[in-house]
C-alpha cells in the first residue's frame, strides 16, 4: 500500500507541471495573436549582396507576400512600371481588359 503523503506531494507535483504546461501554451497563443499581422520591415536575401530579388528571381513571390500579405496565385503576374508616363496607361489599359478582378498595389 502507498503512502498517502507520498502520492498527494506526487499528484501537488504533478498538478503544478500540468499549470506550467498550460500556462506556457496560454502565454504562446497570446503572443503569437499579438504579433499577428505585424509588417514585415526587412527582409534578408540569401544572396550575398543583401538586395531584394529582382522580379524574375523565384524568391520575389514570397518577399512579396511578406512585405504586404497579399499571396500571389499561380497564373498572375508582376509588372514593375517605372513612372506615370509607364504606369497609367498600362494600368488603365489593364482595367478596361479585366474579366474578374485586379489587384493594383502602388508604392510612393
Amino acid at each position: 500500500m502507498e503512502n498517502p503523503i507520498v502520492t498527494r506531494k506526487l499528484l501537488s507535483r504533478l498538478s503544478l507541471i500540468l499549470l506550467g504546461i498550460l500556462v506556457a501554451v496560454f502565454a504562446l497563443v497570446g503572443l503569437l495573436s499579438v504579433t499577428r499581422g505585424t509588417p514585415v520591415s526587412i527582409v534578408l536575401s540569401a544572396d550575398a549582396d543583401q538586395r531584394p530579388p529582382s522580379i524574375a528571381h523565384e524568391s520575389f513571390a514570397r518577399t512579396l507576400e511578406l512585405f504586404t500579405g497579399v499571396h500571389l496565385e499561380p497564373g498572375n503576374e508582376v509588372t514593375q512600371l517605372l513612372d506615370g508616363d509607364g504606369t497609367y496607361p498600362v494600368l488603365w489599359q489593364d482595367l478596361r481588359s479585366a474579366q474578374q478582378s485586379i489587384t493594383v498595389q502602388m508604392y510612393y
